[in-house]
């Protein structure tokens, strides 16, 4: 019998320490937006996933610089690593759907059309694609315990282990260069761009609770596939061009279109989003100095909600560029990220 790739153990290993710090690290609670079902109560979430960030990279640097394990070690098994988390994504995903009462839900009598079609023959019709959807989009609108919040914690494994990622391509590529002063600006770049998102992400939990993700999306395998495999394995795709890349001597007027387009990009996304933010918490409030016009009191139409629908998408794809102009823009790799907004 074939052992289990030592990849396995480590990707696992890595989110069993997250999940660990997620339970047993204190941090502020708060009132979200979503209500419990079952009570009407607003859902309380302990915000502790900066502090858990700081924890993971502080430990793996520390492990690093002892020597305990190499710089690069997430780089060296990228390809175990991808494999390892579409295995725990899609063993979790079936779990929590599972968990979504399928049983009442799929013996019970389909109708299509006019007709009432008895469960199991019903073949690749209507029923198997509502099996599929729910499966994709999820049962449970939020799987909570306490003030341990599922969507919370796979958010913070995806931002987390994304920027470890980031610095194990980023310290390989020094490692194989010989290490001194041989590193490229670009890679210090990426790397920078890479960690304020993931940095910046969590400092704003709070304002998260009050988006879709929280408020209208369920929780099935397009976001337990996401935040485990999607999120941290293919957002940083550009590393991948600038890991074994030799030394590249980018313009410093790129570095700076580079600057200017991730921070245009985030003034829009964050700005977009924490209008919205304060809109719900108080329709009456402004934000910055903008009086909050509405639709039907619910739908925002002034302020960056006035330039666009999404201004936010807008914005989270001129970070997209960025980090592209900061990686090896002239590979399509580095634009993936990019072209998948």
């Amino acid at each position: 019998c074939r052992m289990i790739d030592p990849s396995f153990y480590l990707l696992a290993g890595l989110y069993l320490y997250i999940l660990a710090l997620y339970v047993g690290v204190p941090g502020p609670v708060v009132q979200g937006y979503v209500e419990d079902q079952a009570t009407g109560h607003k859902l309380r979430y302990r915000l502790n996933g900066l502090r858990v960030y700081f924890i993971v990279m502080t430990t793996y640097c520390a492990l690093a610089y002892l020597q305990i394990i190499p710089w690069g070690l997430l780089y060296e098994h990228r390809w175990g690593c991808i494999s390892a988390a579409n295995i725990i994504g899609l063993v979790a995903s079936v779990v929590f759907f599972v968990r979504g009462d399928t049983k009442k839900k799929y013996t019970s009598k389909i109708t299509i059309g006019n007709k009432d079609t008895p469960p199991g023959t019903e073949g690749f019709g209507i029923g198997a694609l509502k099996i599929l959807d729910d499966f994709y989009l999820g049962l449970e609108d939020n799987p909570h315990w306490g003030v341990f919040d599922g969507k919370m914690f796979l958010y913070l494994i995806g931002g987390t282990v994304l920027n470890l990622n980031v610095l194990s391509f980023v310290a390989h590529q020094y490692e194989v260069m010989g290490g001194g002063m041989t590193i490229d600006h670009s890679s210090i770049l990426y790397l920078f761009l890479f960690s304020f998102f993931v940095v910046e992400y969590l400092f704003h939990e709070h304002v998260h609770l009050y988006t879709w993700d929280f408020v209208g999306e369920k929780l099935g395998a397009k976001l337990i596939w996401g935040c485990l495999v999607f999120f941290p394995m293919f957002y940083p795709v550009g590393a991948w061009t600038i890991a074994d890349h030799p030394i590249r001597h980018h313009h410093n007027y790129m570095h700076a279109l580079a600057i200017i387009t991730f921070f245009t990009g985030w003034i829009l996304s964050r700005g977009a989003n924490l209008q919205k933010y304060y809109f719900k918490i108080d329709p009456r409030s402004s934000f910055l100095g903008i009086q909050p016009r509405s639709i039907g009191g619910r739908i925002l139409c002034s302020g960056y909600w006035g330039l666009s629908r999404h201004i936010n998408y807008l914005g989270d794809l001129l970070m997209s560029i960025g980090l592209a102009l900061a990686a090896d823009y002239s590979d399509i790799i580095a634009w993936l990220y990019t072209i998948y907004y």
